[in-house]
């Protein structure tokens, strides 16, 4: 095998390995993206959560008379 044989194997190595590093930053990358999606869902869930109930525990429910009188 030559110089320029091996230059060859090599540079075919570092190419396969360049074509599968870019497909697994590929995949991280998609998979970044939907646990973003995730977490921005859970949040904005969760701002509604806590809005709903603080609307429901701020409400004031007016005693009758007679029954802050009785006790």
């Amino acid at each position: 095998m030559t110089k320029l044989d091996i230059d060859h194997v090599v540079l075919a190595e570092a190419r396969r390995k360049l074509q599968e590093s870019r497909r697994r930053c590929r995949r991280l990358q998609d998979q970044l993206d939907a646990a973003a999606i995730v977490i921005t869902t859970l949040l904005a869930e969760q701002a509604a959560m806590r809005d709903q109930e603080a609307r429901r525990t701020a409400a004031v429910i007016p005693l009758g008379r007679s029954h802050a009188i009785h006790e």
